[in-house]
């Protein structure tokens, strides 16, 4: 399927430039494969992006992670045809809004002259208005792109606010025709989180339910389209295609039951429910608040009972009360494509809301295959906060040493507090001495940073400025070069100056983390299995709730820990004295990153370097001295200095369920058991081993056994970091 339809079945230029240019209108072909008069340019773009997005999905979920890195880069291949400049100004339109989606020439120019109303040349059955809205998997972007959250709002009431939407049937003189396909997700996208107003969701959903008559769809019934959407707006739900989100707007009717698989039942209950009472009120699920404005399919298939209480008149359930209304976000990541053209958004005024915590952001992002230029930035997770800081490879190596290329992979930025920050190169980025350019705003940083290394060293760094522009330039060129030879990461420190706080990084803190006990993470796919390291001794660690000695495992096991896992992933470097290293990854008394092929007890012991003084003891899980055994789930690790024990930590193996320090069918059948709901016993430690897909996303699921079949059948080792 990732070979086959989304390779072959995409145009050569879509390959190559990023889309499919106007010239190819009305037909092209690909591999022999001639498509149809329905082929649109702007509508192939958008959809071929669409559908990248979401074979990279299935791509991840199996564990490919290279083909889910590429076609993820191509997901975003639809925001090479938004044109900023493209305005609506027809003369008997009351509002003129600038930026859609527009197709674009082979020599990169964008057309002129598209129809704002109806269907045209350029999107199939659908206008500039309507194309525009297609990839809503990435709804920050959308909205930034639009003008903000406000202005995203503004905008799309505008469109759907037409005369024509009071006609019962197709009108195609609209800005956006909702009862057609194309535009079927667009009122929901109200109720996604980073708009936060499920009440318009409620709204236009009613204007769509309004349509249907006792004898008439609102327009073709395509094969149950419409069918299909009547029941999902009797059903208080809409889903979003190729996701796991069901967005809500209310039910219409008091009771509707879905019959489902394994004898279970979803049943939606609308209290108060009448032609006019079409806005939620309240809503619980399975006798719980819910103050979401979505569910998902699990919760769906698991079976249970929604309800909607409802009204008359807007309310403020399931909206975010946070809400930044102002466009704050750029792209996290550009396309793979070399004709990408970077988005400029207006970061707002910083807040001044009080840092109480700390604050780690990881994203992907590549600059612009080694043009000159801020490098794209941003949020790859659909938060809108304000991001202000990019990137610019100087000399940071790709293929070879020197090489002038953009930076791409996995950064983890950390904002310790309003002070400081600091930037972890990952693995196969830092090898080279050549020094690395960043945009942190005028006079905002301090021009000493400081250099740190995963195996231990650490040393100040010249920093220079020209307006925004830090030049980080490495201190001692050969002593870094034999540094960063045994390096897996490479951390840099940054400090603010006297006159204030680095740029924005209050709006960065206010929006992701406001409690010192609360840690926020945004993750993005690792390019390699390496590049998630980071190496930080300075962080405020959150707190974990104690681990018990045994627990049954159900759905929510071990949520703390591998919270804990997927929130920050640090290395203890070395003592002030440098008595020992500890070469694996370290958090909240968690010790991870073991090679499952070299984990002898005496190897690992000796890993850490202890200097004169120090031992190293191992305790298996039963808590017997483990002396020349394997290392692995549930050891203990307890480093003492002169008898007098200074730390100690508990070793997790991803694969190793048993805690045998081995991974083995027996260790899949664990999984199996836990999968088909059969009796099953495993400590924390053993739960987290357990959730060993490349996800690690703190459930135990058919992803996890996935892994472990690839990984006994030796096709791919599971990813230990």
């Amino acid at each position: 399927m990732v070979k086959g339809n989304s390779q072959a079945l995409r145009t050569p230029s879509y390959i190559s430039k990023g889309y499919v240019p106007s010239e190819e209108f009305p037909a092209s072909a690909q591999n022999g494969v001639k498509y149809t008069g329905r082929f649109r340019a702007g509508s192939a773009t958008a959809a071929f992006a669409y559908n990248d997005w979401a074979i990279a999905q299935i791509a991840k979920g199996l564990g490919y992670t290279a083909d889910y890195n590429t076609f993820l880069g191509r997901s975003r291949n639809w925001q090479n045809i938004w044109n900023p400049e493209q305005h609506t100004s027809l003369a008997w339109e009351t509002k003129d809004y600038a930026g859609f989606l527009m197709n674009r020439k082979s020599d990169g120019s964008f057309v002129t002259g598209a129809n704002t109303t109806g269907s045209d040349k350029y999107f199939y059955e659908a206008n500039m208005h309507e194309g525009s809205y297609t990839n809503t998997y990435d709804m920050a972007t959308l909205i930034s792109l639009m003008g903000g959250r406000e202005q995203y709002v503004e905008r799309l009431e505008y469109a759907f606010d037409k005369p024509c939407y009071k006609a019962p049937y197709w009108n195609t003189g609209s800005l956006i025709n909702f009862t057609n396909e194309p535009a079927f997700q667009i009122p929901w996208t109200f109720a996604t989180p980073e708009v936060g107003r499920p009440d318009l969701a409620s709204k236009w959903a009613n204007e769509f339910y309004k349509k249907y008559t006792d004898t008439t769809y609102p327009g073709d019934e395509d094969n149950g389209a419409m069918s299909s959407m009547y029941i999902f707006l009797n059903s208080g739900f809409m889903p979003f295609s190729c996701t796991n989100n069901y967005y809500l707007h209310g039910a219409r009717l008091p009771e509707i039951t879905y019959n489902l698989a394994g004898n279970k039942q979803f049943t939606i209950i609308g209290n108060n429910t009448g032609a006019n009472n079409f806005y939620v009120q309240s809503a619980t699920l399975n006798g719980q608040p819910l103050n979401r404005s979505y569910i998902t399919y699990d919760e769906i298939k698991n079976g249970g009972t929604l309800v909607f209480n409802m009204g008359s008149a807007p309310s403020s359930w399931a909206q975010d009360p946070t809400a930044t209304t102002s466009a704050s976000s750029s792209q996290a990541a550009s396309s793979t494509s070399s004709t990408v053209t970077s988005i400029t958004t207006t970061a707002s005024t910083p807040s001044t809301a009080a840092n109480t915590g700390s604050t780690r952001v990881v994203y992907d992002w590549e600059a612009q295959n080694g043009k000159t230029g801020k490098g794209i930035s941003g949020l790859d997770n659909g938060d809108t906060s304000i991001w202000n800081t990019s990137f610019l490879a100087t000399a940071i190596p790709n293929s070879a040493p020197g090489s002038t290329v953009g930076l791409k992979g996995t950064w983890a930025v950390t904002y310790s507090d309003k002070t400081q920050f600091h930037i972890t190169l990952p693995a196969g980025w830092a090898t080279d001495t050549t020094g690395l350019k960043l945009w942190l705003g005028t006079s905002r940083a301090s021009q000493t940073a400081e250099v740190r290394f995963s195996n231990g060293i650490q040393y100040s760094l010249n920093v220079t400025s020209t307006g925004g522009w830090y030049n980080v330039n490495w201190a001692d060129k050969n002593k870094t070069a034999e540094d960063l030879a045994t390096a897996t990461t490479v951390s840099i420190w940054f400090y603010q100056t006297t006159s204030g706080d680095i740029a924005y990084l209050d709006d960065i803190i206010a929006t992701l983390s406001t409690s010192n006990t609360t840690l926020t993470t945004i993750t993005t796919p690792t390019t390699t299995s390496t590049t998630t390291a980071t190496t930080t001794t300075s962080m405020t660690v959150p707190t974990t709730t104690t681990a018990t000695t045994t627990t049954t495992v159900t759905t929510t096991q071990s949520t703390s820990l591998s919270t804990a896992l997927s929130q920050q992933t640090t290395t203890d470097l070395t003592t002030s004295d440098h008595k020992y290293t500890i070469p694996y990854q370290t958090n909240n008394g968690l010790l991870w990153g073991i090679n499952h092929r070299g984990n002898d007890a005496a190897v690992f012991r000796s890993s850490f370097q202890p200097q004169s003084g120090i031992e190293i003891r191992l305790y298996d899980k039963k808590g017997n001295l483990n002396r020349d055994g394997s290392v692995g789930t549930s050891t203990k690790v307890q480093i003492y200095e002169n008898d007098a024990q200074i730390s100690e930590y508990t070793v997790i193996l991803y694969g190793d369920v048993d805690s045998d320090g081995k991974i083995t069918a027996i260790d899949m059948l664990k999984i199996k058991k836990k999968l088909l709901k059969m009796p099953l016993t495993l400590n924390e430690y053993e739960a987290i081993a357990a959730d060993c897909s490349v996800q690690k996303d703190g459930s135990i699921d058919v992803f996890d056994l996935l892994a472990m079949k690839r990984h006994l059948l030796k096709i791919e080792f599971i990813n230990q970091n």
